[in-house]
């Protein structure tokens, strides 16, 4: 063996890379923003440029799809809140999405429809859902995302909130089962859209409950910053979206 052959070899053999070298190192938590599971409606951008298929969910960081159409989506429920999201009323047309705000009890009785700077403005009810993917704590590669139900689909969180709240009577949290989000077409005004809906699935494994925890820690431990990119909608003129049923 030559020299330079047996140096390689040595220097191989001696080295230790740690698993978590490279950037980041210094990146706090609220340096970071938390990814959207978004819905791919017929008549959005991202299905006009196939970056995605329409019925599916997606990414809102590297737009990809997170399932195939037709399949549900597994996750791991680790926190929920409330918001108002604000939009722009756009007549024959999908309402521009402005601004996200916290939800309280009070606000119950306010008018959904309003005045701002002279444009016509919707304020809207969200229920939101901190979540992790089963799918990427078996990649290694666990991380929170969140998924909003609104407009029709804020309907269905009511009876996901149900099935939470039956969990808990029974001393067992969110985390401890896997909720199987699926996409159920509609139609409206000749329009068809996709409203999300969850059912109660398996349970989770101890790596799955360990790993979800984790990731529940990190985001009681600091604040944090939700992305808040909505689905755009494409070139049309006649557009659906579930956030016009409310």
């Amino acid at each position: 063996m030559s020299k330079s052959n047996e140096l390689e070899k040595k220097q191989t053999t001696e080295i230790a890379i740690p698993s978590n070298w490279g950037a980041g190192q210094d990146t706090r938590f609220e340096d970071i923003i938390i990814p959207k599971i978004l819905v791919a409606q017929s008549k959005t951008k991202v299905v006009e440029d196939e970056k995605v298929k329409r019925q599916t969910f997606w990414h809102s960081l590297n737009e990809e799809s997170l399932n195939e159409r037709g399949e549900s989506l597994e996750v791991i429920i680790i926190d929920s809140f409330k918001l108002r999201q604000h939009f722009e009323v756009v007549e024959k047309g999908r309402d521009i999405y402005v601004r996200s705000e916290a939800w309280a009890p009070d606000m119950a009785g306010e008018d959904w429809n309003y005045e701002e700077n002279g444009k016509h403005m919707k304020q809207v009810p969200t229920y939101n859902y901190m979540v992790v993917l089963p799918k990427d704590i078996k990649s290694g590669a666990p991380f929170p995302m969140v998924v909003t139900f609104k407009g029709a689909s804020f309907k269905q969180a009511k009876a996901l909130n149900t099935l939470i709240a039956q969990l808990r009577s029974w001393g067992k949290s969110s985390g401890d089962v896997v909720f199987n989000l699926f996409l159920e077409e509609q139609e409206k005004d000749g329009n068809t859209f996709y409203v999300i809906k969850a059912k109660q699935g398996r349970e989770t494994t101890a790596i799955e409950k360990e790993a979800s925890y984790k990731c529940y820690q990190m985001i009681k431990s600091t604040t944090y910053k939700v992305d808040e990119k909505e689905d755009e909608p494409a070139s049309t003129k006649s557009v659906a979206s579930d956030s016009l049923e409310v």
